[in-house]
């Protein structure tokens, strides 16, 4: 398939608010056409794949540290460990 101007318009306003998957799939995509390309699909392939990545990289997140019990906004307060309910 020969990527043109309409083909890339298409991806762009597919992968508005899709999963990372789906951006992956169709980066690959765009890469793999960009070879046969016309110059302004490629130069519009290229703005499309850096949109693509800053998509990609915002949909992966940083996983959370878990807690030590120390990091707080306030180091002064303590945290005492909770006590039992009464029955």
């Amino acid at each position: 398939m020969t990527l043109t101007v309409e083909i890339l318009s298409v991806i762009e306003r597919e992968t508005a608010g899709v999963a990372s998957p789906t951006l992956d799939r169709s980066r690959d995509l765009i890469r793999a056409g960009m070879s046969a390309a016309p110059p302004d699909a490629k130069e519009y392939g290229r703005a499309l794949l850096l949109k693509l990545d800053h998509l990609i990289r915002g949909a992966c997140v940083e996983q959370a540290r878990p807690a030590d019990g120390q990091e707080y906004l306030a180091p002064w307060i303590t945290v005492s460990n909770p006590q039992p309910a009464a029955a």
